[in-house]
């Protein structure tokens, strides 16, 4: 979103999620197209330094009605579809199915839904509370999770930063593609070795 060729192209977002600001309903877009116009330099500050969107975007988490403008997860997952960010995932699987499903497996841990606490587990498998014991079936999933979030964030890196892939870079990505291949991150591998054979800046 800081920058204008995504934002330009969030058709995803515009459409699905909103909220009523004053006489008009406003999405994420919107939100940072106004304070944008307001101050154009921001535009300039957010094509530098990305990370910036995160102090324009605060005040939504602050304001119960302005909340109601970020998108769901599932949204966001979407529009990244759209963009092609999830590239080669989404040419074998619907991301909604592996990245969403997936994220959603995930914050039953965070959020401390109870079956999935370390002692909600624990019970669980009939094991004693406080005692410390490692659960190989436990640790084997935990191992199988971060396999799995390590290839989708180096396919998401690696499609974000596309665009500026030259021949210094394709260099540096080559000589990363054994340890990727041999750590099985096989969508991280399949996209180095697109980004390796590819003639020129993606336009």
């Amino acid at each position: 979103m800081a920058h204008r060729k995504y934002r330009d192209r969030a058709e995803v977002i515009t459409k699905k999620r909103g909220a009523k600001i004053g006489d008009s309903k406003k999405t994420l877009i919107d939100w940072l197209r106004d304070i944008i116009r307001q101050k154009p330099s921001i535009e300039d500050e957010l094509e530098k330094t990305s990370a910036g969107i995160y102090d324009k975007i605060s005040p939504l988490f602050e304001d119960e009605t302005l909340r109601r403008i970020i998108p769901s997860v599932k949204s966001i997952v979407e529009q990244l579809t759209d963009w092609e960010i999830f590239d080669p995932i989404q040419r074998i699987i619907d991301p909604v199915e592996y990245v969403y499903d997936f994220y959603k497996k995930l914050s039953a841990d965070v959020h401390v839904v109870p079956d999935k606490t370390s002692i909600g587990k624990r019970i669980l498998a009939g094991k004693e509370l406080f005692e410390t014991e490692v659960i190989p079936d436990e640790l084997n999933r935990y191992t199988e999770d971060l396999h799995r979030v390590m290839d989708i964030g180096i396919v998401v890196e690696l499609n974000i930063l596309e665009n500026i892939s030259n021949e210094k870079s394709k260099k540096w990505l080559n000589e990363r593609l054994i340890a990727l291949t041999e750590l099985g991150l096989s969508y991280a591998s399949t996209k180095i070795v697109e980004m390796i054979n590819t003639k020129g800046d993606k336009p």
